[in-house]
């Protein structure tokens, strides 16, 4: 940031998953806040682009008057049809080349924001951005503002093994001059600094088990901490040092952090799978009354269980509410109800039934988890079906009638 001036200035960050990037990020958000810079953060998924979801978040009532009062009318209408404000109607319709007219709009809006303040914009994991997205980094590395802009762009190194996606991170890396950072695993006098920091002093052997097994990925050595201390498998020796007996992780078949969350997850009871995996299928923050709607447990129940997850560090509380602790902890979810599902599409017979994917329709017709699991229903999971309902082939004759016709029941 102090190296930032009226040219933008681009810096890559690299890494694996769970490696620290997003935790790197938030820390300069934080700083980047104490100077007084405004901060536009947003991570890329498939819901949406991460730069408009990033700008969009800055666009406040009074920030949209000052972008009124400096740009020209006709590229406030298309600003207005990409970020409509609340209650404003129907967006604004053009005619012209769409993208380039887009790409356009976002660079004003960028320029009009830093011409009263500087800006630090973070895009998070874009190794799963939209190409629209990468296609205009360049265009946004390439501007010159008012106020100094500084342009953060992380991604995963498994982009690597996606020619077409690294070839376009690669043309981002010239653009950066060299300000790339990748982060590597932590070695072992790191992973020491980080066990004394949760638990205290760690016996020599420990430490350095613990390194071999998790090859110093952070998150993967957090977890593995979690499940050990879930199972009560640690000891304090005489010194006051933690420990733990050595075929306490060789009984593990565990080679990554989702392995390791995935372990800790299944010794979940079932009203706190169901809270989790809500959370990991909206993958978003939700509020304790949107949580206790879902899950039919009271609000003051969601609550507390939402806070013991926070404290085992499953799921993380914010302003807008709980959500997983982090990405990889959602996609383990994930994957265990889809595993479950697949388990139960495929038990009993192999004949297709009512309840199968194959005759079902949209091939979702059946619950992820089974009935006996003891597993509450939540609206946002699909619903078996009941029996299968057969659709005529032709409809019936009509007679004409003069009769009032009445409204359809509601519970049809």
């Amino acid at each position: 940031m102090d190296q930032a001036g009226p040219q933008a200035t681009l810096a890559l960050l690299e890494g694996m998953a769970g490696i620290g990037k997003s935790h790197l990020l938030a820390h300069m958000a934080e700083g980047a806040r104490w100077r007084d810079w405004q901060v536009a953060s947003a991570a890329a998924s498939d819901i949406g682009s991460a730069i408009e979801g990033a700008l969009g978040a800055l666009l406040t009532p009074l920030q949209r008057e000052q972008i009124r009062l400096q740009m020209p009318d006709i590229w406030w209408r298309r600003l207005t049809a990409i970020f409509p404000a609340p209650g404003a109607g129907l967006p604004y319709e053009d005619s012209g080349p769409e993208p380039e007219r887009y790409r356009e709009t976002i660079l004003r809006l960028i320029e009009a924001i830093t011409a009263y303040a500087p800006l630090l914009l973070i895009l998070d994991d874009m190794h799963a951005a939209r190409d629209s997205d990468l296609a205009l980094l360049p265009q946004i590395a390439a501007l010159t503002t008012g106020h100094p802009l500084l342009a953060v762009v992380s991604y995963r190194s498994s982009v690597r093994d996606e020619p077409e996606r690294w070839r376009a991170l690669q043309r981002l890396d010239t653009l950066a001059a060299g300000r790339r950072l990748v982060l590597n695993p932590l070695t072992q006098a790191q992973c020491a600094d980080l066990l004394e920091q949760t638990l205290g002093r760690w016996s020599a052997s420990a430490v350095e088990q613990l390194v071999r097994f998790t090859g110093g990925h952070p998150l993967f050595l957090r977890e593995t901490l979690d499940l050990l201390l879930d199972r009560d498998a640690l000891q304090r020796g005489a010194d006051g040092s933690w420990g733990f007996e050595p075929q306490a992780l060789d009984a593990e078949h565990l080679s990554d952090a989702i392995q390791a969350i995935s372990a800790r997850v299944q010794r979940l009871d079932a009203t706190d799978m169901a809270l989790i995996a809500t959370a990991a299928v909206h993958d978003e923050a939700l509020a304790p009354e949107q949580l206790a709607g879902i899950t039919g447990h009271p609000t003051t129940t969601v609550i507390e269980q939402a806070q013991k997850l926070t404290r085992r560090h499953l799921l993380q509380a914010s302003a807008a509410g709980y959500s997983c602790a982090h990405a990889l902890i959602g996609q383990a979810v994930r994957e265990l109800i889809g595993a479950q599902a697949r388990q139960n599409g495929t038990r009993g017979s192999s004949r297709p039934s009512a309840a199968s994917p194959r005759s079902a329709p949209s091939g979702a017709a059946y619950t992820p988890w089974p009935p006996s699991s003891g597993m509450p229903r939540c609206r946002c999971w699909p619903r078996p079906v009941q029996r299968p309902v057969s659709v005529p082939t032709t409809a019936p004759r009509c007679a004409r009638s003069t009769r009032r016709l009445r409204p359809w029941p509601a519970a049809r």
